[in-house]
């Protein structure tokens, strides 16, 4: 005891067994937040490939919904403008008009994200009439109040990897006049 203080020696093995362990909890807590930076670099990269591939069938939907308003009915075939791989990318096995108002897009296994999964926008019209704006949907939003989809979505991507209008929220859908 030294002026009424109890003096603890701690041993050279005993301080080098503390710094181990604050390097291993340290390492350890490092390599759980790299892990998950990567996971959330990789949900970010495929959302915005899907967003660039919604972005590219934007002529196709004010052609679609142009052609609605001329004649009260979707076309049976429709070419979509603008689809190749050098302007999508790579990651794109194929983008689809199914006649009743419905665009699906197609992934291919470029992205392990997106492998084989589909995301659509779909047409919505006012229930009451077939006059009025045409509100496109997205993925997994609904149509608005009144409003109806005119085909099924074949949207079976996470919703980690959609933007906000693409998920489930109302009044969320794009509309086209």
């Amino acid at each position: 005891m030294v002026n009424g203080n109890i003096m603890l020696k701690e041993s050279a093995a005993d301080y080098f067994f503390n710094v181990n362990a604050q390097i291993t909890a340290s390492m350890l807590l490092i390599s759980v937040l790299v892990t998950l930076l990567l996971s959330q670099s990789k949900n970010y990269i495929a959302k915005s490939k899907t967003t660039e591939a919604l972005s590219v069938i934007t002529a196709s939907i004010q052609d679609l919904t142009a052609h609605y308003y001329e004649t009260n009915q979707w076309p049976r075939a429709h070419k979509i403008h603008h689809y190749n791989s050098e302007t999508i990318g790579s990651y794109v096995a194929s983008i689809s008009f199914d006649g009743v108002g419905g665009l699906h897009i197609e992934f291919n296994h470029q992205e392990s994200l997106l492998a084989g999964k589909y995301l659509s926008i779909v047409a919505s019209v006012p229930k009451e009439s077939r006059a009025g704006s045409i509100i496109w949907v997205c993925g997994y939003a609904k149509p608005l109040t009144g409003y109806q989809l005119t085909s099924a979505s074949k949207t079976d991507l996470s919703p980690l990897l959609l933007g906000m209008a693409c998920k489930n929220s109302n009044n969320q859908a794009k509309e086209t006049q």
